[in-house]
C-alpha cells in the first residue's frame, strides 16, 4: 500500500498490546466521592496566629452530603499560667459568639476531615484542652 515504517507511523500494530491495553481500561473502578462522617453538634477547632496562638471553635449546626454549616462558640480556659503567657482552653458547647453561619466544605487529610480557613486547617475537637500562647 506504500506505507513505510518510521515515516507513515511509528511502530506496526500488535494485537497483544492492544488487548492487555484494553483489559486495564476496564479494569479502573469509577471515582466514588467521599462521604464525610460530621455529625451535627460536632466541634471543630481552629488554630491560628504569629506571635501568639489563637484558638477559635465552630459547632457544626446543619449537615449535607457536601457541606457543613458551622457557627462560632465561646472558649473557656481551664488552665493559664501568666509568666509564660499560655494555657489550655476548652469550648462551651451551645454557646454562640453570634448568629452568623458559616458554612465549609470538609476535606479528608491523614484520614481525618478537616475545614479550610484563611490562615489554617479546623480540625475536629476530641475532648481534650487545647494549647493557646498570648503575649502582654
Amino acid at each position: 500500500q506504500g506505507y513505510k515504517k518510521g515515516i507513515d507511523f511509528d511502530t506496526v500494530f500488535n494485537n497483544v498490546t492492544c488487548q492487555m491495553f484494553i483489559k486495564k481500561l476496564t479494569s479502573i473502578k469509577p471515582y466514588k466521592t467521599l462521604k464525610h462522617n460530621i455529625k451535627v453538634g460536632d466541634i471543630f477547632y481552629h488554630s491560628w496566629g504569629y506571635e501568639q496562638t489563637n484558638i477559635d471553635f465552630y459547632q457544626v449546626i446543619a449537615v449535607t452530603a457536601k457541606t457543613v454549616s458551622i457557627k462560632e462558640i465561646k472558649g473557656v480556659v481551664d488552665k493559664y499560667d501568666n509568666s509564660q503567657l499560655r494555657g489550655e482552653i476548652k469550648p462551651l458547647k451551645d454557646s454562640f459568639v453570634d448568629d452568623k453561619t458559616i458554612r465549609k466544605t470538609p476535606y479528608l487529610l491523614d484520614n481525618a476531615w478537616n475545614l479550610n480557613f484563611d490562615y489554617g486547617i479546623g480540625r475536629l475537637w476530641r475532648g481534650e484542652t487545647v494549647s493557646f500562647t498570648c503575649y502582654a
